[in-house]
């Protein structure tokens, strides 16, 4: 298939159906698209349309020429999907084209539904010279010289492993262009890959790009990150393994797709209940500092103008429901929550204009186009399947309504006093929840999963919460012990309050968090 775009050509090749989400993949420096031929195959018997992308100067695509940049290739793979009247897409880069899968997600978030890089390089200087060695030679056209398999074998390939493929195929005329785009992207561009998941694959036995270089990856992105590393593959996974490289993608993709892909546990059991235990109990129920963190809803009122009938989504003990109904003009606010024990607790609370209802938080109890806004806050959105959740928001809110979400992220915590215990303390707590399918991670991500569940016009930001005030550090202190010894861990509390105690006595001493916050529409029919 060839698409003309800002009078150049693109050579496409493409398995699959094209009613299916598209899957775009870019080769390595120098390599054809057919590169990609085995996991296409796979890819399309397993519904998604399978899209090989040869870059300029590769097999027929036009316009090379020195001043190329990664982004102009990103650029290009956009133009195409958007010839192609795709609006979302999954990219997967080999080796060099893992830079434009990574820039894709960067450059155009609205359509990267996620991006896979299979091998890493660039991150790390090769372990051994053997992959420069090749690369000069491929690029001077020395392929044919009696050395040349063997240095390819050491560069490329695990011991033992068929190199032939590699032999040929060559486009080596390009090699000098796409080498001087690289030292033309910084390796700051180099690391980032925007919010949607990514996946990265390496060979165990990679010399060209060691596999500490996804590591360093998973460390600077985390919870965004999933890391595979494949036995008996080196830096040419898709030949050397490509029964298991499909089987990681495609499950991968089928994680994203499925809304599985922030939590891997696909287990459909309701996990509040167990969370609740540790959160909502009995010595931390009525504390400080969950009615502060369920009245983060400030921001949000001042989306409410002429909005009449709300939705408090996960209302908990419905702190967050009676703050929204005192928002001018409200006629209604229902709070909801699957939470039998909760929901009598904010019954309590109950006025003329306060409803509170106990159920399934992915199943509403409510008609299509019911509500004029909906607020999501903390809890639920930290479950296994949080898109799921926000699509059932989706379809109960009007066209033209809105949604704001908030909740907190804990790779954004910063306790000043270094204290081995309190840090212990925190990740114990992290820890139970992350066992109970509760990602206190994911606050980053609120905008993102706003744009999967359908939403519109999306606005994000952060702002930071500081606990700095002695009675602030009491409250918050007097919290995470509580919760700690919930968890049944009695056997150092009394080194955990002291340690909290010096921590609240230090005059310089605080704890701070960012609440990320997302608000998106519901696309008017009139729009």
């Amino acid at each position: 298939m060839e698409i003309e775009i800002e009078n150049r050509k693109v050579v496409i090749e493409e398995v699959g159906d094209r009613n299916n989400i598209p899957v775009i993949m870019v080769p390595a420096i120098g390599r054809p698209a057919s590169d990609f031929r085995l996991l296409s195959e796979k890819l399309a018997k397993n519904g998604y349309w399978a899209l090989m992308f040869n870059p300029r100067g590769v097999k027929g695509s036009t316009g090379l020429d020195e001043s190329l940049k990664i982004d102009d290739v990103a650029r290009d793979v956009y133009l195409v999907l958007k010839k192609l009247g795709a609006s979302k897409a999954h990219f997967i880069g080999n080796a060099f084209g893992t830079r434009v899968a990574r820039m894709m997600a960067e450059k155009y978030p609205k359509i990267a539904l996620s991006s896979t890089s299979i091998t890493m390089g660039g991150f790390l200087a090769p372990q051994l010279p053997y992959p420069l060695l090749a690369l000069d030679m491929i690029k001077n056209k020395e392929n044919k010289k009696e050395n040349f398999k063997d240095v390819i074998e050491e560069a490329y390939f695990s011991k033992g492993n068929d190199c032939s493929i590699w032999l040929d195929g060559w486009c080596t005329d390009v090699i000098p262009a796409y080498t001087l785009a690289l030292t033309r992207t910084s390796i700051e561009e180099l690391k980032s890959a925007g919010s949607a998941p990514m996946l990265i694959v390496q060979g165990e036995d990679d010399v060209f790009a060691p596999v500490l270089a996804g590591e360093i990856m998973k460390s600077k992105l985390k919870e965004q990150v999933r890391v595979e590393n494949l036995p008996k593959a080196a830096h040419e996974i898709l030949h050397e393994q490509p029964e298991l490289l499909a089987k990681v993608i495609i499950k991968f993709l089928k994680d994203v797709d499925n809304n599985r892909f922030f939590n891997d546990s696909s287990s459909e059991k309701d996990h509040l209940k167990e969370i609740d235990k540790v959160i909502f109990n009995d010595k931390t129920l009525n504390h400080k500092i969950l009615k502060r963190i369920e009245n983060h809803n400030e921001f949000f009122k001042t989306y409410l103008k002429d909005k009449k009938v709300i939705l408090d989504y996960g209302c908990g003990v419905g702190n967050t429901t009676t703050e929204l109904a005192k928002s001018y003009g409200i006629e209604k606010v229902y709070g909801l929550d699957s939470s039998e024990a909760l929901i009598k607790l904010a019954k309590e609370k109950a006025t003329e204009n306060i409803e509170f209802i106990k159920s399934d938080i992915y199943k509403l109890p409510f008609s299509d186009n019911f509500f004029d806004a909906v607020w999501v806050n903390e809890r639920i959105l930290y479950l296994e399947n949080p898109v799921k959740l926000l699509r059932e928001a989706y379809r109960v809110l009007k066209d033209g309504g809105v949604i704001g979400i908030n909740s907190m992220d804990f790779d954004s915590n910063i306790t000043t006093v270094d204290s081995e215990i309190i840090n212990e303390t925190i990740n114990d707590i992290e820890n139970a929840l992350k066992e109970k399918g509760y990602n206190i991670r994911q606050g980053k991500y609120n905008a993102h999963l706003l744009d999967r569940a359908g939403f519109k016009k999306i606005v994000s930001k952060a702002e930071v919460e500081c606990y700095s005030s002695v009675e602030d550090k009491e409250n918050l202190a007097s919290f995470m012990v509580d919760i700690k010894e919930s968890l049944g861990e009695h056997d150092n509390l009394d080194d955990v309050k002291k340690a909290w105690k010096v921590w609240i006595e230090e005059s310089w001493s605080f704890f701070s968090i960012a609440n990320c916050r997302a608000i998106g529409w519901k696309e008017s029919k009139e729009e």
